[in-house]
């Protein structure tokens, strides 16, 4: 059953049921006398574009660096606090779009005693749902965002003898205009988001069968209506010029469609991706053994055995329910679906999906780990596609980081700090010395480029973003300084952790941290690779890439068998931090694995004990990314506990990520995107030259099925697997050679454009 389901009305955000379109987005829930839409649109962020570099950036550069490289970071730091911190510190907010609420009246306000209740999203259609029984009938509402015709689409209907009494308004927590109510069946909300920002609306229309609606004030009326139909869009001056006539258009036509015809596209439309990709697990505590348990644990209350909050609520380290695992799993899929679409802004880090109007981060784009998760299943999951909002906003960066590399650093090419925002902004965020000043937040992105072409093999793709490659290696071409025969970034810091010398000094930071030169080396091999592809293999800048590669600080190990996080074996003011920075090699690059590095994977595996021993993976995404690390190690027992962490700890009733704040828990979608790619790790790995089958697989997971899955070199693989057989097949789309993997078993296998080949492994 991929359905998220409650068996009451949404009490708080964290019940509520998300419905996306990539740039519409909404929180249904399910009222029974006041039903609630809490809407966003992907563009709306208060304040304009500022030009916020410091003018002093690039005179104390040279000061910078040699403090640091004299072991005087906390005078580096202090020097930096002034002159690199941006002109203003911040970049812009994402908000909400408004709410849209429905006020019942009369019978339809009333549930019927002891009526059933039942609320839920089903994964295979996107729809969310909620029927309920009253004293004269029956109430249903059924509500999703429609990706085609660009709109967040309600019906409600009232069974035999009932009728339906409700009002709709349209408001927004504060900085809004006006009401234009110049239509008897829409109201719309207009708006700006401060002096030199967007102007932005928000609109609503219905349509009823029998009874009436008429826009009384700023509300809108329906009496004795059997069905009614409301429509909802919202937009702002990013994509149109005049968005209130855009928005007018836009819900007309939505309007003049029937229900059956505006529904079938949607759900084609969104079964065109949801469909491709299917992940089936058994062999633990299934649903209908927890339905069991909880019958006879609590007789009378049958109806709350199936919802998703008690499924979750009864994870346990021994036996989480599988099919539990299989439904987040989905749930992770259905977010990107729904929140990064072509033309859209890609996943920020709430997806589209906040509530406050000044959000924990300002809800930007956080690229020293956070939106970089959000689209590492992208490829591998059948959801290229979603990945174009994340090249764009690439695109989109380019022209500012270049001017950041040339005013900070008198660099070529083009960079950007840890965060960017709606403006691809790239000047340094915040004044927050473990991140503020990573100069990685641009190679980290434009590795997703050669990804692509991985999975895709399109020449004439890989030719259309080379420069975009280009430019990022050739700020590092620059930037880069030689230290102890070594190349290495300066300053920079090992995100977002503190380090403690031995004179006692807590520092942040430094030169050449195991992130950096890691990450550089994935993306001058891209760089090399993509040349040698294109026949640019000799051209000047990609020799000199590859002899400043040879000298990137090699990975090393410390004093505690672990990865060294620091070109110095220092120890970490917090052993347990949530960044393991330092374990990019193992994930989400493999520069170190089992097979190939042994004494790295045992480094590797020395680096997680330590953090985990010191309460690592204590926010969802940290414990997501601990999935995929654990996987990458084999280690099957201690990913399936990073899951229980991840749901009993990490997870709201909703299944949406629960990530910690000062200010109470808040959504933060990379816990679920990262999630549900730690899952597809545990059962499929892929380096381009070896495929591994189950690398990761608990005994619990007994049976299963995954179908649908890329392969580097465009492929596609599907399998099967029991506790004595594991059977599939691959389909390749384009020449494809590779070895396939299962429990110590390993077959070649070489095809031809449009081949398939079946394979199988018995197990001991």
């Amino acid at each position: 059953m991929r359905k998220i389901v409650f068996n009451k009305e949404a009490q708080n955000w964290g019940e509520a049921l998300p419905i996306g379109n990539g740039r519409l987005g909404a929180m249904f829930f399910g009222g029974i006398k006041q039903e609630h839409l809490q809407l966003n649109e992907d563009s709306i962020w208060y304040g304009k574009p500022v030009d916020r570099h410091n003018p002093d950036a690039y005179k104390n550069l040279e000061k910078v660096r040699k403090l640091i490289l004299d072991k005087k970071p906390d005078e580096a730091e202090r020097l930096l606090s002034y002159a690199f911190t941006a002109t203003p510190q911040s970049q812009r907010i994402y908000q909400p779009l408004g709410d849209c609420w429905l006020n019942m009246h009369g019978s339809c306000a009333c549930p019927a005693e002891e009526s059933r209740y039942d609320r839920e999203l089903n994964l295979e259609n996107a729809i969310a749902s909620v029927t309920y029984a009253t004293a004269k009938g029956r109430i249903s509402r059924e509500c999703f965002a429609s990706y085609p015709h660009q709109v967040i689409a309600m019906k409600l209907e009232a069974g035999e003898g009932e009728k339906l009494d409700f009002d709709l308004l349209l408001t927004r927590e504060k900085f809004y205009d006006e009401m234009v109510m110049d239509e008897t069946d829409s109201v719309y909300l207009t708006g700006n988001l401060g002096k030199g920002g967007l102007d932005f609306v928000a609109g609503a229309k219905i349509r009823v069968e029998e009874g009436s609606v008429e826009r009384i004030g700023e509300h809108l009326v329906v009496q004795g209506a059997k069905c009614a139909y409301i429509y909802l869009n919202g937009t702002s001056t990013f994509y149109r010029e005049n968005p209130l006539e855009n928005v007018k258009t836009v819900l007309k036509t939505a309007a003049d469609l029937s229900w059956e015809e505006l529904k079938a596209a949607h759900v084609e439309d969104y079964q065109r991706l949801f469909g491709t990709v299917s992940l089936k697990l058994s062999g633990g505590k299934t649903q209908k053994t927890i339905a069991e348990a909880n019958k006879a644990e609590n007789a009378g209350e049958e109806k709350n055995a199936a919802t998703t909050a008690r499924r979750l609520a009864q994870a346990d380290a021994d036996a989480i329910d599988p099919e539990l695992i299989s439904l987040y799993f989905d749930f992770g899929r259905y977010l990107l679906i729904s929140c990064s679409r072509p033309g859209s802004m890609p996943a920020n880090l709430q997806g589209i999906w906040n509530e406050k109007m000044m959000p924990p981060w300002e809800s930007k784009y956080t690229i020293n780990i956070n939106t970089e998760m959000n689209y590492w299943m992208a490829e591998c999951l059948g959801l290229s596609e979603c990945m174009e909002p994340l090249f764009d906003l690439i695109e989109r960066m380019r022209p500012n980081g270049r001017k950041t590399a040339r005013e900070m650093y008198h660099c070529r090419g083009f960079m950007c700090h840890h965060n960017t925002d709606i403006w691809a902004d790239t000047a340094p965020q915040d004044k927050y010395i473990p991140a503020t000043y990573w100069t990685q937040g641009a190679t980290f992105l434009v590795l997703f480029l050669w990804r692509h072409y991985e999975y895709c093999q399109d020449r004439g793709w890989l030719e259309k973003w080379y420069p975009v490659l280009e430019e990022a290696v050739e700020f590092y071409l620059d930037f880069l300084i030689e230290d102890q025969g070594e190349y290495v970034t300066c300053p920079t810091v090992s995100p977002e952790n503190t380090y403690i010398m031995k004179n006692g000094v807590h520092a942040r930071v430094c030169a050449g941290p195991s992130m950096d030169n890691q990450m550089l080396r994935d993306l001058f091999d891209a760089y090399e690779k993509a040349a040698a592809i294109l026949g640019k293999a000799e051209d000047e800048k990609v020799l000199e890439a590859k002899k400043i590669k040879e000298k990137l600080p090699p990975i090393k190990i410390g004093k505690h068998g672990q990865i060294m996080e620091w070109r110095e074996d220092y120890d970490e003011e917090e052993p347990g931090h949530r960044h393991i920075s330092q374990l990019y090699a193992l994930y989400p690059s493999n520069q170190i694995t089992l097979d190939e590095t042994p004494e790295l994977a045992r480094a590797a595996k020395a680096t997680l004990e330590r953090r985990v021993s010191y309460g690592g993976g204590y926010t969802g995404w940290s414990a997501a990314w601990l999935i995929s690390f654990y996987a990458q190690l084999g280690m099957a027992e201690k990913a399936g506990q990073m899951i229980r962490k991840l749901f009993v700890q990490s997870t709201f009733d909703n299944l949406m990520d629960n990530h910690p704040h000062v200010g109470g828990p808040v959504f933060q979608i990379d816990g679920n995107l990262g999630g549900c790619d730690g899952i597809a790790q545990m059962l499929v790995q892929d380096n381009g030259k070896r495929v591994i089958l189950l690398p990761a697989c608990p005994d619990t997971w007994k049976e299963g099925s995954f179908d649908g899955v890329r392969l580097k070199g465009n492929a596609i693989l599907s399998f099967a697997w029991t506790e004595s057989l594991v059977c599939g097949k691959i389909k390749a789309s384009s020449d494809w050679n590779g070895k396939v993997v299962c429990c110590g078993q390993a077959l070649e296998i070489s095809l031809k454009a449009d081949e398939e080949k079946e394979f199988s492994f018995v197990l001991a």
